[in-house]
């Protein structure tokens, strides 16, 4: 009976193809890129070693190019590696360098070349104790712009990997010297095109090799308490040159022909071309020239004038800053720019220096957009459609360089000193939070994933294992600090034998193995969340001075999100950061509540044409401080005259008048202000104790504005406490539902873990599964009892208890399939044939159009003949 009815409905549905409805044919199920995805990556040129750590990607760093251009690629490439690695079924990563710091370093070359495709060396500056008389030259950028004789073909004349020459901005080709032809710094190619500090020099960096300095042997004499003998040194792009794209392109052109998958790329950000410290790092050649067309474009003549402008044309920024900071006591005769003056707070409203730093922002993006450009091209015309670049340094030192073109961060932390978190930074758990620093990363990228390099600096004796020395990593620390980074689509990069590495190598191959087991679940998954925090990259970048950071230790915006984060995090809200440059209409929709903290950089069309309406018809809103008092960009992060951008929402258009807090009922929304900056508070605060007796200023804010709404997560149960971290996904193809549940209560001394109490909490019940049996299950890397789930207990809601948890768990909420959809009448009839027949090839089938009306029945996102027998399979049945 059965396999007749199943031929007949096969013929049935074939033959109504024509007939039938169709679905949207976007591709919201379609499998992912391979690299947005939890990427287990290990930085390892052994293969083996990546594979015992259970990696899907080595950072093998074939044909790396961090600076040192393509003959350096040719001498350094290793393609035989990418070879093992594809053995063994991993990608393939190289080493590349954005626009931060280039390597030159001294080889000796062979008396006769053992490749007939480039000269090869005998010694390099890591073996030049070893070094044998030999020929000797330098090795860096310099010689593919210069077309220098020993680097050849592998230089700018290429046929294929070729480019233009290095110029200044008037033009003039750079070649040559100026000076002694011997030393490379006297390169005209790094004289135009690298960073610069304020008197116009170049500032390199030395590295010595110690057991080379018995005799200088064609190295630069450049005496240090590090040694006498330099053989490497680095210096700095300035991202204003458009010839470093050129570079970029060729470089990258040259990697990809060996078919490598990806590159990490360092200091894509502002890194070494702003620098923390601009007054020594941001004033290149092409920035003073192209800063001229930006003044140009910006400003009047009377706003120029007021600005000591004269004649735009020749305009030198660098001597006019020179001229202010002498006003304010800085003596140029000493060329000292650790100075005072440098870091006087008056910059910040000194008009010269914000239309500088607006500038540097704008062609760092530029810069940054046309790298991203350049490299996929470049992979492109050798195949890789799917080329994967990682960025470092992003969130914690970016100032709206990057603003979403890049793939995916993959960045350098520590729990320790960091540019983004002050001297005493992050710290560790239970007390420290990186959840926030994750999910403030991933909005910098394509990916919904993050990467980190997650170093031990600061806390050795509780990260770092080295048993000869004496350090033994807490394993119950660093997994807790893994399944963190699960918990928020983040994963560790592993670099085995890296003296910083955190974790011991069984602890950290044991969670890469587990991550290949949920994988395939957990990589179509999408966050759930209804609260949003903005994300002021301008009032960032406006604290900084021509010496650095305004306040250090106390970063107005920065501190104040990190605290909102960790706090709200802790109150278990689900949560995203939103960016000034994505904030409109479609980032707010499905917000219950954004939190503006001390954003004081805030465009008032912002307000007046997102905000506004989007609180009339029912937002919610926090504002605190003095969020709103300077224009953006366009304004030249002047102080508003207006007052506050944000008044007419809080009612509050300056600090001075202030309440301690203010609410207001806007149309259908809600606006809630406060005076204090609670979130940098938080944040600073000194200890745990601090932090609970202030915790509950957050939670009333959100209560203020949330007036009995419930936010998508939620508990009554005083188990699911601060020391708990949960975590709302969906993954609307596979029709589940996901609570990542982190257990942060840990000793810190003695590496105990108290495991989590059983804890109940519920979330909002999602139309695709309303009326569905649903299922429950939860994975651990370690032994848990089940979890349960209750759909009558909280109307509308999923309530869930979840068993006991030493580390973490996931929690996976599904449903049983069924063959009666056409009414969910208990009966599989021909009613249901119709339904499936009238969806029949419809694509692509998922929770939010209920799987094609129901017709996919084996939920694999399209309609096909699978389904018709699924039905078959249950035909006639009543139950």
């Amino acid at each position: 009976m059965k396999q007749s009815l199943i031929l007949l409905l096969v013929i049935c549905a074939v033959n109504l193809q024509g007939l039938c409805s169709q679905q949207d044919n976007s591709n919201i199920c379609d499998e992912p890129l391979w690299w947005d995805s939890l990427l287990r990556v290990c930085e390892s040129i052994d293969t083996d070693e990546a594979v015992a750590y259970n990696s899907s990607v080595a950072f093998n760093a074939t044909k790396s190019d961090p600076g040192w251009a393509l003959y350096g690629q040719q001498i350094t490439g290793r393609p035989y590696v990418k070879a093992q690695a594809d053995a063994a079924g991993l990608k393939s990563l190289s080493y590349f360098e954005t626009f931060g710091q280039s390597p030159t370093f001294v080889v000796e070359l062979d008396p006769v070349s053992t490749s007939p495709d480039y000269n090869t060396v005998s010694h390099t500056y890591w073996s030049w104790a070893s070094y044998s008389g030999g020929e000797v030259v330098w090795v860096g950028t310099h010689n593919w712009f210069d077309d220098e004789w020993f680097a050849r073909p592998w230089t700018r004349t290429h046929p294929v990997y070729g480019g233009p020459a290095m110029t200044y901005p008037d033009g003039t080709e750079a070649t040559g010297h100026i000076g002694d032809p011997t030393d490379p710094r006297n390169s005209r190619v790094y004289d135009a095109g690298s960073s610069k500090d304020i008197l116009g020099r170049v500032p390199f960096d030395y590295e010595y090799n110690l057991a080379a300095q018995d005799s200088q042997n064609g190295q630069l004499y450049i005496p240090s308490d590090k040694g006498d003998y330099c053989g490497h040194f680095r210096q700095s792009k300035d991202t204003a040159c458009p010839m470093w794209i050129d570079f970029t392109y060729a470089s990258t052109l040259h990697a990809t022909s060996t078919g490598i998958h990806g590159m990490w790329t360092d200091n894509y950000s502002p890194w070494d071309n702003f620098n923390a410290n601009p007054v020594k790092r941001a004033f290149g050649e092409w920035s003073v020239a192209r800063f001229r067309q930006h003044l140009l474009n910006n400003f009047t003549a009377n706003e120029l004038a007021a600005m000591g402008v004269s004649d735009v044309m020749t305009f030198d920024v660098r001597e006019k800053l020179k001229d202010i900071a002498a006003g304010w006591g800085w003596d140029p005769a000493s060329e000292n720019l650790d100075h005072a003056a440098w870091k006087d707070s008056r910059w910040q409203d000194e008009p010269l220096w914000q239309a500088y730093m607006i500038f540097k922002r704008r062609v760092g993006t530029e810069a940054l957009t046309n790298y991203d450009n350049a490299v996929h091209q470049a992979a492109s015309e050798n195949g890789i459609d799917d080329f994967l670049v990682m960025g470092n340094d992003i969130p914690m030192f970016n100032l709206g360089w990057t603003r979403g073109n890049l793939d995916m961060v993959s960045t350098e932390l520590s729990a320790g000193w960091s540019l983004g978190a002050g001297s005493r930074g992050i710290t560790l758990p239970p007390f420290g939070r990186f959840a926030p620093v994750y999910k403030l990363a991933m909005q910098h990228s394509k990916s919904r994933f993050v990467n980190v390099w997650f170093y031990n600096s600061h806390y050795e004796d509780y990260l770092k294992h080295d048993p000869v020395n004496g350090y033994r990593a807490n394993r119950n620390l660093c997994q807790i600090m893994w399944y963190e980074m699960l918990a928020t689509h983040t994963m560790p990069m592993f670099h085995p034998g890296n003296d910083r590495e955190t974790g011991d190598a069984a602890t950290n191959a044991m969670f890469f193995s587990f991550v290949s087991e949920v994988e395939s679940m957990f990589n179509k998954r999408y966050a759930v969340e209804d609260v949003g925090i903005y994300y002021s990259s301008s009032s960032i970048l406006n604290q900084m001075l021509p010496g650095g950071m305004k306040d250090f230790n106390s970063q107005p915006h920065q501190f104040a999100n990190w605290g909102w984060a960790t706090a709200l995090g802790q109150l278990h809200y689900q949560y995203r950061f939103v960016p000034e440059w994505k904030l409109n209409a479609e980032a707010l929709a499905g917000l219950k509540v954004l939190v503006i903290a001390e954003s004081e950089v805030f465009d008032g069309s912002d307000a007046a044409e997102v905000l506004f309406p989007w609180v009339q018809a029912g937002g919610r809103l926090i504002v605190t401080g003095s969020s709103g008092n300077r224009l953006p960009e366009s304004g030249n992060f002047a102080v508003n005259s207006a007052g506050f951008s944000l008044s007419r929402l809080t009612g509050v258009s300056d600090i001075a008048t202030a309440p301690e807090t203010n609410q207001l009922n806007v149309g259908f929304g809600k606006v809630y202000y406060i005076k204090d900056n609670i979130g940098m508070d938080y944040f600073n605060a000194d200890n745990a104790s601090q932090r609970a007796a202030d915790i509950g200023r957050f939670s009333a804010a959100m209560d203020a504005v949330l007036g009995g709404a419930v936010p998508v997560l939620a508990s009554s149960d005083t188990d699911v406490d601060e020391n708990v971290g949960l975590t709302l996904y969906q993954d609307v193809c596979g029709g589940r539902l996901f609570v990542d549940i982190v257990n942060y209560d840990i000793e810190l001394e003695s590496d105990a873990v108290n495991y989590t109490p059983e804890l109940t909490f519920d979330i909002e019940m999602p139309s695709w599964l309303e009326g569905k049996e649903l299922t429950i299950d939860i994975v651990s890397p370690h032994e848990v009892a089940p979890a349960t789930v209750n759909t009558q207990a909280v109307p509308g809601r999923i309530q869930i208890t979840a068993p006991s948890i030493r580390v973490y768990g996931s929690v996976i909420i599904g449903f049983e399939p069924t063959a009666d959809i056409a009414g969910n009448d208990m009966l599989i009839n021909l009613q249901d044939y119709a339904v499936l027949a009238s969806n029949w090839l419809g694509s692509p089938c998922y929770s939010e159009n209920n799987w094609c009306g129901g017709a996919d029945i084996d939920m694999s996102n399209d309609v096909g003949a699978a389904d018709v027998f699924g039905l078959a399979a249950q035909w006639l049945r009543t139950d």
